[in-house]
């Protein structure tokens, strides 16, 4: 590896939100350079670059792609990549990284023999419209018996269930039988892993308020309004 006008090998790549910039912070001695996910193009990029998270040294990024970097060439590349096929990719492995945490909470599930005393405990109400202590005693008994938490999120005057992984925070979208079930509108609750949905991208889980037991109110506006019902 050939590392020319002094770029530091030991530079971070880092990610923030939104748009992809490539952006020079000068330390004492040498350039630095960092890839920002800024929330604003406009914006000028965080100057506290070391309490960013890493994804990626300088020297790894060049490794993959081959070639050297100068300091100079900062700003070329800089204007590069939002027109690059860069914010596509780190998109793909995002998303694969997610599918393969949420894989790996669903094995976490319990599968158990449904209580009669559940189905359809949840007819003649929507929702948002349940008493928290009803709703909650439902809920804690599926998580007693599955091990999974569903919580439900008020915005507003809707609400809707989730699924908060504790170990990263995100929620994903309550699918499957299990709703449909605690109407009276299923047979079966099916299997608990077959609940875990897609990803919620409106909101994760620090997003939300404990109002008591499994409620929660969404934080205003935190990306945008999910849908619920």
């Amino acid at each position: 590896m050939t590392w020319l006008s002094g770029l530091d090998p030991s530079s971070r790549l880092t990610i923030d939100y939104g748009v992809i910039r490539l952006t020079a912070s000068p330390t004492d001695t040498t350039p630095a350079a960092s890839l920002i996910l800024a929330g604003d193009p406009a914006e000028p990029p965080s100057t506290d670059l070391a309490a960013q998270e890493p994804v990626i040294t300088v020297e790894e990024l060049l490794k993959m792609v081959g070639g050297t970097l100068t300091a100079a060439e900062l700003t070329r590349l800089r204007q590069a990549i939002p027109r690059s096929s860069v914010r596509d990719s780190l998109g793909e492995v995002l998303a694969a990284a997610i599918d393969a945490q949420r894989d790996e909470f669903a094995r976490t599930a319990t599968v158990f023999d449904p209580p009669a005393a559940l189905a359809s405990c949840l007819a003649g109400a929507s929702i948002a419209e349940h008493h928290p202590w009803i709703l909650g005693a439902v809920l804690d008994t599926v998580q007693r018996l599955s091990g999974i938490r569903i919580v439900r999120v008020r915005y507003d005057d809707i609400a809707h269930l989730c699924i908060p992984d504790p170990a990263t925070g995100r929620c994903y979208e309550l699918v499957g039988a299990l709703e449909a079930w605690l109407y009276g509108d299923s047979d079966s609750p099916g299997e608990p892993p077959s609940w875990i949905g897609v990803a919620i991208h409106d909101y994760t889980f620090s997003d939300l308020v404990h109002i008591e037991r499994y409620d929660y109110h969404l934080r205003p506006d935190p990306v945008g309004a999910p849908d619920g019902g």
